[in-house]
């Protein structure tokens, strides 16, 4: 007499419905996935893993995409949008698949985000079509500082050199027609400036020459002084200055000045604005 062996057999939503607990080592059949699950004796149906992927197939196919339908690990399914993806999660339900979002891409405008989160960075430029600088710029929201868009890269403002002026005063004045920028953001900034200077008198030896900065028609650099040999010869002056807490829209120019009251004249004035960081 031959000897039939039948496994407990249903389909998945009869399975599913039931929920039922197999014995240890008892098979259960889904007739209509032809997948199949074995018992422990204490685990419901629903939250047993499958034991196999049906016969001929190399990935657990589990067809388009149903908001009802209890999704297990491995199982692939096609969303609405044309889409396969894998189930990660044993007894996933009603978690519409969807692509991941893209990476985020970097701010890149005339203005910093107005609400930064901390580690976030952006890209400030004067123009998004033509700029003239593009400074790369990381939120730190742990520093004690009032700026706290720090600067992480980017070109200087180049300023010049332009302008002339000849002059034998003591007091600083502007270059005619000499460099002049607006700082774009409030915060600490780096400045390095320098011009050529010739003297015109008849002072023989070193000829002492005055190069100040000035920020909004403030003086930042009233103690700068610098040498240049001018019997008749020019020399270029170049110095630094740190320009802590400058305001927004304040102007950055560049005066000169004499320490001898001879005629001095004073040529192609230029800087380059860095910032360090800002708000």
């Amino acid at each position: 007499m031959a000897i039939q062996i039948q496994v407990r057999r249903g389909t998945a939503a009869q399975w599913t419905a039931a929920n039922t607990i197999l014995a240890s080592g008892e098979l259960g059949l889904e007739t209509d996935t032809i997948k199949w699950k074995y018992g422990d004796g204490a685990t419901a149906w629903a939250q047993l893993p499958y034991a196999s992927v049906p016969p001929g197939s190399i990935v657990d196919y589990a067809g388009a995409y149903n908001p009802a339908t209890t999704y297990h690990s491995g199982e692939y399914v096609v969303g609405a949008d044309g889409i396969t993806y894998q189930c990660v999660k044993d007894n996933t339900v009603g978690q519409t698949p969807a692509p991941w979002a893209p990476a985020p891409t970097l701010s890149y405008a005339t203005t910093l985000p107005g609400s930064p989160v901390d580690g976030q960075e952006a890209i400030l430029v004067d123009s998004t079509t033509n700029p003239t600088y593009q400074w790369r710029f990381r939120y730190n929201a742990g520093s004690s500082s009032a700026y706290k868009w720090e600067f992480v890269g980017g070109a200087p403002i180049v300023a010049g050199p332009s302008g002339s002026i000849t002059t034998s005063s003591l007091t600083a004045v502007v270059f005619t027609g000499g460099p002049d920028v607006v700082v774009p953001r409030p915060g600490d900034y780096d400045l390095v400036f320098g011009a050529n200077a010739q003297n015109n008198g008849g002072f023989s030896g070193v000829y002492q020459l005055f190069l100040y900065s000035f920020v909004g028609g403030v003086n930042v650099a009233p103690n700068l002084i610098f040498t240049a040999v001018a019997q008749y010869n020019g020399g270029e002056l170049v110095g630094g200055k740190s320009l802590p807490g400058v305001a927004a829209g304040g102007h950055v120019t560049l005066p000169v000045a004499v320490q001898v009251a001879e005629p001095s004249t004073f040529t192609n004035g230029w800087f380059r604005l860095t910032p360090r960081r800002v708000s």
